[in-house]
């Protein structure tokens, strides 16, 4: 659980960077973090506009070479270390390798999520990770402290899902 928080600290971090550094947002063409949104500052989006040129096609702001490559590299590399770490067992049990590929699929997590929600509202993903915390926080809450055993209808759970 300890090694999941951190990939998810992690993670958040990466993703709080890329939506609310606006040197990081403009290398990826998008104008300055506003919490109305990408637009709501007509000005400020004016000043974007004139400054990086590049950024556009008619009105529509369109992503550079960098946000494709991060995007894709990020997507790519976690990808593949999840493959290693799945279909190589060996890779998952041995120590420090497991560790060393856990880092790298999250950094590149982090990378592929950070550039994704760079390109949304600020409210969105704030709003995403709330959720997201709030699931994570309620499943931690009801794991730690009931005394309802779930093993046995797995195979139960395993057919409504599917």
């Amino acid at each position: 659980y300890g090694i999941l928080s951190v990939q998810l600290l992690v993670t958040c971090a990466e993703i709080g960077a890329f939506t609310f550094i606006n040197p990081l947002r403009a290398a990826m063409c998008m104008p300055p973090f506003s919490l109305g949104g990408a637009t709501s500052n007509q000005a400020q989006l004016e000043a974007f506009r004139a400054s990086h040129p590049q950024c556009f096609v008619g009105d529509t702001i369109v992503p550079n070479s960098t946000a494709w490559g991060l995007f894709y590299g990020g997507w790519i590399t976690s990808f593949v270390v999840i493959i290693a770490l799945s279909c190589c067992i060996e890779n998952a049990r041995m120590y420090p390798r497991n560790m060393i590929l856990l880092g790298i699929f999250t950094v590149a997590e982090g990378l592929f999520l950070g550039v994704f929600c760079c390109f949304f509202d600020a409210t969105a993903v704030l709003m995403a990770a709330g959720i997201t915390a709030a699931v994570v926080i309620a499943l931690t809450a009801f794991a730690t402290f009931t005394t309802i055993d779930f093993t046995v209808s797995a195979a139960a759970a395993t057919v409504g899902l599917v």
